[in-house]
C-alpha cells in the first residue's frame, strides 16, 4: 500500500481511525480511547490518593502554601492580590511583583471557601491525577487519532526520571520536590504547544493559542519560555513557508505577551532587583548535567522509566520512544507533526544537556542568569511522551490490522476451490499473525504492569510517610505550632534551625524551618527560596552571633527541649510545651537608627559576596552600616565619610509599629544628630518612606536593607511598600488585544475571500 500524504502516514491517524470505526459495529472500538483515558485517571486517583491529605510539607510546596495563604488573606480583606509585600521568607520580598503568581491568586480565591491547606492538597492531587486528560486533548489538537490519544494518555502517568524535576509525580508529590507551580505549567505546556503549532502551521485560531501562551507564562515563566521555543521550531518546519509562519508566530507571540503583560511588565521592569545568588551560580540548576550524562540517562531509561525506590522496571516508555524516533525519521519529510515532535525533542535534549552544549546561545538570551537549564528536561519528556504514544498506537493498530486482514483473507479463500497446500499456507500466515500479535500484547502489558507497579510502590511509600507525618503533626507538631503563635504575638522573626546550616531539628520528616512556613510564621532559615536581595545574607545568619539576632530582628528561637540556644546567656526561656521550648532574644525591633559609612559597590550577582565582610564582622553592632551603591547607581551620602563608628548612635527609636503583611512599618525617633533610620527588611525600589509626612528618597543599606536619612530632632517615620498601580490597565489591555486577535484575522480572511469571488 502506498502512502501519499501525512494523513495516511499512520493507521493511527484520524482518517484511518474513522475508517476503522465505520468498518465495524462494535461500540467498544469507539469507546476504547475514552476507556483508556478514564482508566489512567482512575488508577491515578487511587495511586495518588495520599496527596489529598492535609499534612506539613517537606519540600518547596510549603513556600507555595505561604503564597496561597497570603493571597487568601488579601481576598478575604477585599483586595485582589496582584502585588504587595510578602514578609514570611527571605527577610521580606515583593513576591507577587516578581514571581509567577496566577496559580497562587486563583488557589487563594478557592481557599477563601475551603481553606488554604485543602486548596493546596486538592489542586496538587487533581492536577496530577487528571493529567491524562490534558495529554489526550493535546494529541487530538495535533491531529492524531482518538486511539493515539487514549494510548498516550495511558502512558502519561508512568513517566519517572532520575532527576525528579520533570513532568512526573516525583516533582509534585509530598516525598518529592513540591514544585506546585510547575504542575500548572505541566497542564498548559502540552496544549499550548499543540495550539501554537496549529496556528502557525495552518493559520487557525490565533487567539486561542495566544490565550494559552499567556496563561502558560502567567503560571510558570520557564514553561512559557519552553512554549516560545516550540513556536520557533514550528516556524522552521516548512522552509518555503517561513515568511508566512513568522507572521503567524508574531501574531500569537504578541497576543500571548499582551495577555500576560499584567505580570510580565512588572517583572521585567524590576528584574535588576532580584538576586542572582552566589550559591546557585555554578551548579546543575543553571549548568544542567552535561550532554554525556543526559545521553547516558536517555539510553539507559533513566529519563522516562527510572525505578525510584531501587526496584526493577521495564523500560516501556524508552522502548516506545525509540520506535517513535525511528518512525519520525522515516516520515520526516512527509508528516509535519512528526517533524515537529522530533525537532522539539532534539531542541529539548540540547537545552537539557546544559551550558557545555548551548552555553554560547543561552548566554546571549535575556535573563540567561536565571535560566534553569536542568528544567528543560520537561521539553524532552513531553515531546518524548507524544512520540512514544504515537509509536505505541502505530504498533497496536498495525498488528490489529494485520491480524484482521490475515483472518479475513484466510476466511475468504478457504471457501474457494483452492488446493490444500494454499489453505495450509494461509492458515500458517494467520497463526503467525496471531502469535506475533499475542506476543507483542503480552510483552507490552507486562511492561505496562511493571511500570504501574513501580509507580504504585513509590506512591505507597509516599502514603505511609504522609500518614506518619499527620500523626506527628497532631502531636509534637501541634505543640510547635502553639509556640509559634506565642512567638508571633511578640513580633519579630522566628528562628528554628536553618536549611543552609543543615538543621537536624525535625517534626518527624518535616524540618522545623518548613514547619514555620506551614504555620504562617515570619521565619528565618528556610533559605534561597526566593530572589529576594536578602537571600545570600540570610544564608550567612549565624545563630552563635548575638549581633545577627538584632540585625535580622530575630526575637524568638524554638528548639527541642533540653537544647540551649548558642546565645543562651542573652536568651530568656519563655515556655516549654511537649518536645519544644521557646526562647526570646532582645532586639531593637524592625527599626533602628544608625550611622552610614562609605558605600559598598554591588549588583545582583555580587551583592552576597560584597557584604560578606560586613556580616562576618560586627554586623553593625557598633552603629555603623555601609551604604550600597547598587547596579551602577550612586548611593546616598554617608553620615560618616571616614567610616569610623561613633561611641553613641545618632538616636533611638522611641515607638515603633509594623504591619508586615501590608508592607507598612513606622514609628517615632529622637536623633541628637543626623542619621539614618534602617528598616530591617529587604530593599526594593518600591519602598516609599516619609519623614513627618514628607516623602524622602530611600537608601540601600548593608546587607540588603532599606534606610531613610533623618535630621536631628524628633520625627515620625513610615515605610510603605507601594504596589504596582497599573495592573488593571494591563489586564484590560491584554483582554482587548486577545479579542482583537480573535476578530481581526478572521475579518481580513473573509474580505480576501469576498475579493477573490
Amino acid at each position: 500500500m502506498s502512502i501519499s500524504s501525512s494523513q495516511e502516514v499512520f493507521v493511527a491517524d484520524a482518517d484511518a481511525d474513522k475508517a476503522t470505526l465505520e468498518s465495524t459495529s462494535r461500540s467498544w472500538v469507539a469507546l476504547m480511547p475514552m476507556v483508556l483515558v478514564a482508566l489512567a485517571v482512575l488508577i491515578n486517583l487511587w495511586v495518588l490518593r495520599s496527596e489529598r491529605l492535609v499534612v506539613t510539607a517537606v519540600n518547596d510546596q510549603s513556600v507555595h502554601r505561604l503564597f496561597v495563604e497570603w493571597a487568601r488573606s488579601h481576598w478575604m480583606n477585599g483586595s485582589i492580590p496582584f502585588d504587595g509585600w510578602f514578609p514570611n521568607l527571605s527577610l521580606g520580598y515583593a513576591a507577587f511583583h516578581h514571581y509567577q503568581v496566577l496559580p497562587h491568586i486563583i488557589t487563594g480565591a478557592v481557599a477563601t471557601v475551603i481553606g488554604t491547606n485543602r486548596a493546596m492538597a486538592w489542586t496538587n492531587y487533581l492536577g496530577m491525577a487528571l493529567w491524562p486528560i490534558c495529554i489526550y486533548l493535546t494529541v487530538r489538537i495535533f491531529g492524531f487519532s482518538r486511539v493515539t490519544g487514549g494510548i498516550t494518555a495511558m502512558l502519561a502517568p508512568l513517566i519517572s526520571s532520575v532527576t525528579l524535576y520533570g513532568f512526573e509525580a516525583g516533582s509534585y508529590a509530598w516525598r518529592g520536590n513540591g514544585m506546585w507551580s510547575q504542575l500548572w505549567g505541566m497542564w498548559l505546556l502540552p496544549i499550548t504547544l499543540a495550539l501554537t503549532w496549529r496556528a502557525i502551521s495552518q493559520g487557525r485560531r490565533y487567539a486561542l493559542a495566544a490565550v494559552f501562551l499567556a496563561l502558560t507564562f502567567s503560571c510558570h515563566f520557564l514553561t512559557g519560555t519552553m512554549a516560545v521555543l516550540g513556536m520557533g521550531v514550528w516556524v522552521l518546519l516548512v522552509p518555503r513557508e517561513i515568511p508566512r509562519r513568522i507572521g503567524r508566530a508574531c501574531l500569537v507571540g504578541i497576543g500571548g505577551i499582551a495577555g500576560a503583560s499584567w505580570l510580565l511588565l512588572p517583572v521585567a521592569s524590576n528584574s535588576a532587583w532580584g538576586l542572582s545568588s552566589q550559591y546557585n551560580g555554578d551548579t546543575y540548576f543553571f549548568n544542567s548535567h552535561g550532554r554525556s550524562q543526559v545521553f547516558s540517562w536517555l539510553i539507559h531509561g533513566k529519563l522516562f522509566d527510572y525505578a525510584q525506590d531501587g526496584g526493577t522496571r521495564w523500560p516501556l516508555l524508552t522502548v516506545f520512544l525509540g520506535i517513535g524516533i525511528v518512525l519520525a525519521i522515516t516520515r520526516f519529510t512527509r508528516d509535519e507533526r512528526m517533524r515537529a515532535l522530533l525537532s522539539y525533542f532534539a531542541l529539548g535534549f540540547l537545552m537539557f544537556s546544559g551550558k557545555d552544549t548551548v552555553g554560547w546561545l543561552t548566554s546571549r538570551l535575556p535573563g540567561s542568569d536565571q535560566l534553569l537549564l536542568h528544567r528543560f528536561h520537561n521539553m524532552v519528556q513531553i515531546s518524548g511522551l507524544l512520540l512514544a504514544g504515537v509509536a505505541a498506537s502505530w504498533l497496536a493498530q498495525g498488528l490489529w490490522s494485520w491480524l484482521k486482514q490475515s483472518k479475513a483473507y484466510t476466511g475468504a479463500t478457504s471457501t474457494e476451490s483452492s488446493s490444500s497446500e494454499m489453505r495450509a499456507r494461509l492458515a500458517r500466515n494467520f497463526a503467525l499473525a496471531s502469535m506475533t500479535t499475542t506476543l507483542v500484547v503480552v510483552i507490552s502489558v507486562a511492561m505496562l504492569v511493571s511500570a504501574w507497579q513501580e509507580r504504585d510502590t513509590y506512591m505507597s511509600g509516599n502514603g505511609t510517610w504522609v500518614n506518619a507525618q499527620i500523626v506527628a503533626d497532631g502531636g509534637p507538631g501541634k505543640d510547635f505550632a502553639a509556640l509559634v503563635d506565642t512567638a508571633r504575638s511578640s513580633g519579630g522573626r522566628i528562628y528554628a534551625g536553618s536549611l543552609s546550616a543543615g538543621s537536624p531539628y525535625k517534626i518527624l520528616y518535616a524540618a522545623t524551618y518548613m514547619a514555620l512556613a506551614h504555620d504562617d510564621a515570619e521565619g528565618i532559615g528556610f533559605t534561597l527560596r526566593t530572589l529576594s536581595l536578602s537571600g545570600d545574607a540570610e544564608v550567612k545568619f549565624n545563630d552563635k552571633n548575638l549581633n545577627h539576632y538584632d540585625l535580622f530582628n530575630v526575637r524568638s528561637i524554638i528548639l527541642p527541649s533540653g537544647v540551649l540556644p548558642d546565645v543562651s546567656l542573652n536568651a530568656v526561656q519563655i515556655q516549654s510545651l511537649g518536645a519544644w521550648t521557646l526562647w526570646s532574644v532582645r532586639t531593637t525591633g524592625y527599626l533602628r537608627v544608625v550611622d552610614t559609612g562609605p558605600a559598598i559597590v554591588a549588583d545582583q550577582k555580587t551583592l552576597g559576596v560584597a557584604t560578606t565582610d560586613f556580616l562576618l564582622g560586627d554586623a553593625g553592632a557598633n552603629g555603623l552600616v555601609p551604604l550600597i551603591a547598587y547596579a551602577g547607581k550612586a548611593s546616598g551620602p554617608p553620615t560618616r565619610f571616614d567610616g569610623v563608628a561613633q561611641s553613641t548612635p545618632p538616636g533611638v527609636v522611641t515607638v515603633q509599629f509594623g504591619r508586615p503583611d501590608n508592607g507598612v512599618f513606622g514609628g517615632r525617633v529622637n536623633l541628637s544628630r543626623p542619621g539614618v533610620v534602617m528598616l530591617k527588611a529587604s530593599f526594593d525600589p518600591r519602598w516609599q518612606a516619609t519623614v513627618d509626612g514628607e516623602q524622602v528618597e530611600t537608601q540601600m543599606l548593608a546587607p540588603s536593607f532599606v534606610g531613610v536619612p533623618v535630621p536631628a530632632g524628633q520625627h515620625t517615620i513610615e515605610f510603605k511598600y507601594q504596589s504596582f498601580k497599573w495592573t488593571w490597565v494591563l489586564v484590560l489591555f491584554g483582554a482587548l488585544a486577545l479579542i482583537a486577535l480573535a476578530i481581526v484575522p478572521r475579518r481580513l480572511e473573509q474580505r480576501r475571500g469576498t475579493s477573490a469571488t
